[in-house]
């Protein structure tokens, strides 16, 4: 059986191709992102600010899981993981809400391992929305999904649930009823 893919079908089929190669890589970079924001919040906040915040109620600080820094004069932000961790109202005079910059990190091994981490972050979503286009770009040249079988076998995976769907079938046009409705003579 077969039918013709529509543009909402062929997006899924896409999107379902991207995050099957690109999701593993992204989980990856995400824990190793929230390991970075641990080790550059602890590098920031000396051991002793860290222990005065944990005698206090956690309701007198905010907790933030955005954590931005300067790394070597860049500004990079790190999401920890769960809520984050406790970070101060005000810096420097100035109320932040969410992904306020919380310091410096100068030149070093951990700058140097933070900025790696984050090219490693921006060539993962380059090469991902490369893979969406070009993709995008196939199936806009397929108009059924027993062709799309044909040319992308080995895609399979992405589209065999609607291969096993039933046909959609056109509801049935009562215009009876509409001229009925209308008060229209038939």
């Amino acid at each position: 059986m077969s039918f013709r893919l529509t543009n909402d079908l062929r997006g899924a089929i896409a999107s379902q191709a991207v995050a099957h190669a690109f999701d593993p890589r992204k989980a990856a970079l995400t824990k190793a992102e929230g390991a970075l924001a641990e080790e550059a919040y602890n590098h920031v906040f000396p051991e002793s600010e860290r222990k005065l915040i944990t005698k206090i109620p956690s309701n007198w600080v905010r907790f933030d899981s955005c954590l931005r820094f300067n790394v070597a004069g860049l500004t990079i932000d790190l999401n920890a993981a769960g809520d984050g961790f406790p970070v101060p109202y005000q810096i420097n005079g100035q109320r932040g809400y969410s992904c306020h910059r919380l310091g410096s990190i100068e030149v070093g091994d951990l700058a140097t391992r933070i900025q790696a981490h984050a090219k490693a972050v921006d060539d993962m979503k380059s090469e991902r929305r490369v893979a969406l286009k070009q993709i995008q770009a196939m199936l806009a040249k397929i108009t059924t999904l027993k062709r799309l079988r044909e040319i992308w076998p080995e895609g399979a995976q992405f589209y065999a649930k609607w291969e096993a769907a039933p046909a959609q079938t056109l509801p049935t046009i009562r215009v009876d009823e509409i001229n009925a409705m209308l008060g229209l003579a038939a």
